[in-house]
């Protein structure tokens, strides 16, 4: 469920008709002007399906992240979502080939944004029941009063078939929810499999309004082979975290990653198509705090 936040003003009348008007302090930024950091990792090479894992540093939380793969256009992001455990607390992405395969060893790398956690703060996790639809979706909704300030999404036991988009329920640049897709590309038959949807909304309750904005670019819609762009946030936000809203079925996605690790304030996004593909477009969704 979308939601829209308006304003109330309050005014006061003193006794004897005297106005009085009181000026309260500004309140501190939700999450504070280069804190935010990005660790990464980057995975063995092989020719596996593999999962990779990065943690934030002691006392700090996953408010986003992002995804890369490298070695082949064959590869599909089937998960990149926050994760808390035993381990820690951090990102974890996992990268399975598709159906028509790899021949040369291929890595994947997991970025994560990481900072003290905000007001708030709560990862909200909705998971459908097992299907075997071409397609499925579903939203995870934060608490009442909560934003969301970065988007995971997840496909258990697609098998390489399916891919995932993902991102928030935003209307002008707010967002109370996430949701996450499945959807067969142009080459894969329907699933035999039973698989599921799981999408998770990391959430947190803002000092000011509109410390948490969604910002949304794409690309030209085309039949280019490869597509590129950068999404960048307004002056004086940081990027959290990336996320899709659309790639062209049966064009996989290569990245989604911040332009720096130390305050970003950009994710750059790419996605390839096979030959005679035919027309599509590439959107990317970045989560911009301060």
């Amino acid at each position: 469920m979308k939601r829209v936040w308006y304003a109330a003003i309050w005014l006061g009348m003193a006794v004897l008709a005297a106005q009085v008007l009181t000026v309260q302090p500004a309140a501190a930024a939700t999450i504070p002007a280069g804190s935010i950091e990005v660790k990464t990792v980057l995975s063995p090479f092989s020719l596996v399906n593999k999962s990779q894992r990065v943690n934030c540093p002691p006392g700090k939380v996953p408010l986003g992240g992002g995804a890369q793969t490298s070695g082949g256009q064959h590869l599909i992001i089937t998960e990149a979502r926050p994760i808390s455990d035993a381990a820690g607390a951090g990102f974890v992405v996992t990268v399975q080939v598709d159906q028509i395969g790899v021949t040369a060893p291929w890595a994947v790398s997991t970025f994560v944004s990481c900072a003290v956690a905000p007001p708030g703060y709560e990862v909200i996790t909705q998971v459908n029941p097992p299907t075997t639809r071409p397609s499925d979706s579903v939203l995870a909704n934060c608490s009442p009063g909560k934003n969301v300030i970065g988007s995971g999404g997840q496909l258990i036991g697609a098998h390489g078939q399916l891919d995932l988009t993902m991102g928030p329920n935003h209307l002008n640049g707010v967002a109370s929810g996430v949701g996450a897709e499945a959807a067969k590309d142009d080459f894969s038959v329907a699933p035999t499999d039973p698989y599921q949807v799981a999408s998770y909304a990391i959430c947190a309750r803002e000092n000011r309004l509109f410390d948490f904005l969604v910002v949304e670019n794409q690309t030209s819609n085309d039949a280019s082979a490869q597509k590129k762009v950068t999404t960048t946030c307004p002056s004086g936000y940081q990027a959290t975290g990336g996320a899709i809203s659309s790639v062209g079925f049966g064009a996989h996605l290569l990245f989604f990653r911040p332009n720096v690790t130390s305050s970003p304030v950009s994710f750059d996004f790419a996605a390839s198509a096979p030959p005679g593909f035919g027309v599509w477009n590439l959107a990317g969704i970045v989560h911009c705090t301060r």
